[in-house]
């Protein structure tokens, strides 16, 4: 169980670098694509696929030297699944604000996602 966590986390670890650089180096149109996508997807399913994803790095958190971070990590994605779950609605007038956010702060949450990820890569 000890190397499939392991491999989790160094997915998890490079979808974050992967997206981190997507947000801070990438063009405006493929941003708005890929906004526009996270914008299409159901909220049950994003919910529920939050929830499982971050239960499952609670528990792989242990095979790593920054457990702590990764536990915080994973209790703020369960607590956006349920979110996403519980109030639809207001989540869903949050995603129609996604689109208006400056540039600026999504190469700000790119830097913070590489780091991220860079983080859990070398905690393994």
């Amino acid at each position: 169980m000890g190397n499939l966590m392991r491999i989790y986390l160094y997915a998890f670890g490079i979808m974050w670098v992967i997206m981190g650089a997507l947000f801070a180096f990438a063009t405006e149109s493929i941003r708005i694509k890929f906004i526009n996508k996270i914008l299409k997807m159901d909220l049950k399913i994003g919910g529920t696929i939050a929830i499982t994803l971050s239960i499952l790095l609670i528990i792989a958190a242990y095979y790593n030297r920054y457990t702590l971070l990764i536990v915080f990590l994973g209790f703020i994605g369960v607590i956006k699944g349920v979110l996403a779950l519980t109030l639809s609605e207001k989540v869903d007038r949050f995603r129609k604000k996604m689109e208006v956010i400056p540039n600026s702060v999504y190469k700000a949450l790119g830097v913070f996602m590489i780091i991220v990820g860079s983080i859990v890569l070398m905690g393994i």
